[in-house]
């Protein structure tokens, strides 16, 4: 279990902590290359990946994979959109970053991420009016 970024209404965060359930205890690892509130995160086989987000000036469209084990950070192929309070969710080990908002209105795109090849393709975006 993680806990990453956040924010305390001042200044947003970098700082990750891992739970180790082996001590009962959390414990900090690397921190995030960014700062960033409202982030959503997802784990695919032990690495955390980090997407958007505010950093307390800009909403983030950048995405960072941290692997504890490594004790490594990078950052990734960027989202085509701007979102922070958006959803991310695994499916088949692949990313899914759902909704949010990018800092002016609510965002009604899903981008999907595959890791092995690094790169974001998106997958759902509201029709425009036809009228």
């Amino acid at each position: 279990m993680f806990v990453a970024g956040g924010g305390n209404g001042v200044e947003c965060f970098s700082d990750v902590e891992m739970f180790d359930p082996n001590i009962g205890k959390w414990i900090s690892i690397q921190s995030l290359l960014h700062k960033r509130s409202a982030l959503a995160a997802a784990e695919i086989n032990g690495i955390l990946y980090v997407s958007g987000g505010y950093d307390g000036q800009n909403y983030l469209k950048s995405i960072e994979r941290l692997d504890p084990r490594e004790h490594s950070c990078e950052e990734l192929e960027s989202m085509a959109t701007k979102r922070g309070s958006h959803a991310l969710v695994v499916l088949n080990e692949k990313l899914y970053a759902i909704g949010g908002f990018d800092g002016r209105r609510m965002v009604s795109t899903v981008e999907m991420f595959e890791p092995r090849a690094g790169l974001w393709m998106m997958c759902w975006s509201k029709p425009k009016d036809q009228s």
